[in-house]
């Protein structure tokens, strides 16, 4: 079943992202309202503590170019009257969340959630024998709490 969440940007905006998982692999997509020019500047990690990364090329979405081999930037598409990104994790892959900030070029304008990126959990691949607390929701709390435990802060 999708999981959809609405997550408010900096200007009060409001974006839509669907996350569907399918027997191996993740799709998350992501919408925009309006067709203003933006670019989904991502990356995927891990765990909650390690950097995120640029994915192999092989799963990038249409006009994604690597930026400062950090990170991806991908234009939103039009679809309907609004801007749209998807993207496809192979479970295999191990990812455990997409992590993004926006990008308006028309505007060189960043939106980057007041310095904490927005994160998207991807649902892990859980083969038996792998550690779930039986809900995504509580997997990423855990995450989060890990990491925060492990922080010197």
């Amino acid at each position: 079943m999708p999981h959809k969440e609405k997550i408010t940007l900096e200007n009060g905006d409001e974006i839509l992202v669907e996350t569907k998982t399918g027997d191996d692999a993740v799709e998350v997509a992501i919408r925009m309202p309006g067709n203003s020019a933006c670019m989904l500047h991502w990356g995927l990690r891990r765990n909650i503590r390690a950097p995120w990364q640029i994915p192999p090329p092989d799963i990038w979405p249409e006009g994604s170019r690597p930026y400062d081999h950090a990170a991806l930037r991908t234009p939103f598409a039009l679809q309907d009257g609004h801007g749209a990104v998807t993207v496809t994790v192979p479970l295999s892959m191990k990812y455990s969340r997409l992590d993004f900030v926006l990008f308006f070029p028309e505007e060189e304008r960043w939106d980057n959630n007041k310095g904490h990126n927005y994160s998207v959990p991807i649902p892990a691949d859980t083969t038996p024998g792998e550690a779930s607390l039986g809900s995504r929701e509580l997997d990423r709390l855990a995450e989060e709490i890990i990491a925060h435990e492990m922080s010197g802060n």
